[in-house]
Order: structure tokens, then sequence, then C-alpha cells
């Protein structure tokens, strides 16, 4: 009995560490496009599933001639928490490995385990789009998939005492293992969820619903190292003071929303847009052509002139903006300041024109 218990302990140590392994790294990894995104988390997720199979494969438990192993724990929690995409690549190596350990005199068990492995794929995936409650939806997932797996065990034995007393032990530690996993894995979810949620908040501007200053800070840092360029607008609404005064603040924060909808519309897949303070904007957009900068900053110009916003009951005005456009090179430009001064040379330069222009610094 203490060696069943000692072996429980080793797989469920054993699960928790690859399951820390892919929480810690998976939220670090160093990107630098979509394509580099895509291909890391695949080859980082093929790797880990590589290796947490085979040592979950291989650490089996052995109960008088009968042995089992947690490689549905496995598939369980890399289907639920992972998604299909990463569901299916445990599926297929631990099938693989599965080839690989399997003696001659265990192969007739191949097609089985196939079957089984297959069916608890199916039932995982049904079963999580159809139930929403997600801590309550796991251990019934968690039942569904002993029930199938029992035959697996019986055909093992062949002896229907022999098949109670191991399906028995089989159901209590493969649904300890999971159980314990997923009280974890839901809880850690949870905590992260309310951690991103906090930081989400502290870098939106609860206005308009854009970057603020301190989030578009941080996207200046992220271009620089990711991009060896990008272009910087610095946007500002002409006579703000002027809408604020004559139709007050509420109407103001109407127009600035407003604005912000305009401005998120003409911005590129590839650009970030954000309320730089007060009713000044910045659009960062990385490694375009002048032309398509300079024609974008005009479209947006002149959307914008000739909007009619919307003020109160049936009121509208007409707002301009004044644009100034700098572009940067990653490998001179050493703070947000810097990035930003240049744009803000020639935003002051577009307004001392006349305003409603564009003008692009040199």
């Amino acid at each position: 009995m203490i060696h069943l218990v000692n072996d429980l302990i080793v797989n469920l140590a054993l699960i928790a560490l690859f399951v820390l392994l892919s929480l810690f790294c998976y939220k670090r990894l160093t990107i630098e496009s979509h394509t580099t995104t895509f291909m890391k988390k695949y080859l980082f997720v093929i790797i880990l599933a590589l290796i947490a199979c085979y040592w979950v494969i291989i650490n089996e438990i052995s109960f008088r001639g009968f042995t089992f192993d947690f490689s549905i724990v496995l598939l369980i929690i890399a289907l639920y928490y992972g998604g299909t995409s990463y569901g299916i690549i445990t599926w297929f190596i631990l099938l693989m490995w599965q080839v690989v350990t399997l003696t001659n005199d265990e192969f007739f068990l191949f097609p089985w385990i196939l079957i089984t492995y297959t069916v608890i794929l199916s039932i995982v995936l049904l079963l999580k789009h159809l139930l929403r409650d997600e801590f309550k939806t796991l251990p019934l997932i968690i039942t569904c998939c002993l029930l199938i797996h029992l035959p697996l065990v019986y055909i093992s034995e062949n002896d229907m005492n022999s098949f109670v007393e191991n399906a028995i032990l089989f159901s209590f530690y493969i649904a300890s293992v999971a159980v314990i996993i997923h009280s974890f894995l839901y809880y850690v979810k949870q905590h992260y969820g309310q951690v991103r949620l906090h930081q989400e908040l502290a870098l939106t501007d609860s206005l308009t619903g854009l970057h603020n200053r301190r989030a578009l800070e941080d996207q200046v840092d992220y271009f620089m190292i990711a991009h060896p360029s990008f272009t910087v607008m610095m946007i500002d609404i002409d006579h703000f003071k002027f809408v604020n005064d004559k139709y007050g603040h509420d109407q103001g924060d109407k127009i600035l929303s407003q604005i912000s909808d305009l401005l998120g519309e003409h911005t590129p897949h590839n650009g970030i847009v954000g309320r730089y303070g007060g009713e000044e904007f910045m659009l960062l957009i990385p490694e375009t052509h002048i032309s398509y900068t300079d024609q974008l900053a005009e479209d947006i110009r002149v959307s914008c002139a000739s909007t009619r916003f919307h003020i109160h009951q049936e009121e509208y005005i007409h707002v301009t903006l004044s644009i100034g456009i700098s572009s940067c090179d990653s490998r001179t430009s050493v703070s947000f300041m810097e990035v930003t001064r240049s744009a803000d040379a020639a935003l002051y330069e577009a307004k001392h024109r006349g305003r409603n222009q564009v003008f692009k610094s040199i």
C-alpha cells in the first residue's frame, strides 16, 4: 500500500510540474510578430507534450499485475484548459508514446487505447461546449471518461473480481489527481483573470476605451524592440476649449468619444491608437511606407472635418484635427519622450500654420 501512495504522489508531482512549467514558460515567450507567436507557442506545446506524456506513461502504477498510467488526466487537462488544438496535439503524442512503449504481448490493447482516447477527446469537447459552469464541468467530464475507460481495464484483466478491485483503485487515483490539478488550475485561472482585468483597467482610458498614456509608453517600448522603424502621429482637436466652454464638458466628452471611434476605424490592424491626454491622441504604426502614413493622416483629417458630431438632441457641430507626423528609427530612439518630441514639434507646426492640417517633421 505504501508503494501505491508513493506512486500516486510521484505522478501528481510530475503532472503538477509540467502544468507549472506550461504556465510559467507559456506566458513568458519572447515574441516579435504574429507568425513567430504562432510558431513558438505550438513548438513549445509539442516539446512539453512529448516530455510530459513520456514521463507520465513510463511512471505507470502496478497493483497485483494490473498497471495503469495517468495519461487520460493529461489529455483531459490539455483539452479543457489548452483548447482543441493543444488537446489534439496531446492526443496524438500520447498515442505515439503508447505505440513505442507497448510490448508485443500488450499491443493487442492499442486499438482499445485508440478508441478510448478518441472517445474521451470527443466527450470533453462536447461537454465543454454544452456546459458553462467551469468548476463543475470537469468533474463530470472525469466521471464520463472513467466510465469510458473501464472496458479497457476489464480487457486487461478478464476477471470480474480483479476488475472490480482494479476499477475502484484506477478510478480513485485518476479522479483524485484530476480533481486536484483541476482545482489548482481553476483558481489560478480565476486569479489571473482578475489580475488581467486590473491591468487592462490601469492601461485603458475610461472615457474613450482607448489605450491611455501609460499603455502608449509600453507600446512604444515594444515597438522599439520589435520593429526597426515606426511612425508616430500626434493628433489634436482644434479649438477644443471653445467646445467645452460653449457646450459644457459633458458634450465635450461626447466629442472625444466620437473622435475616438473615428480614429479606431482608421487605425490599421497592426497600429495602436490611444488618448495621450486631454484632447490629444497618439497613433503608432510599425514599418509602413512614408506615402501610406501621409495619406492615412490626410484621410483622418478629411474624415473628421466632414463628419457632423452629435452634441445633444438634434444639434451637430463640425470639428477639425491638426496632425503631426514623425518617423522613428528604433536604433536611435531611446525613450518615450524622445520618440514623441519630434511628433509634438510637427503637431505644433501644423497648428501654427492655421490648424486643420497635417505636417510631417523632416
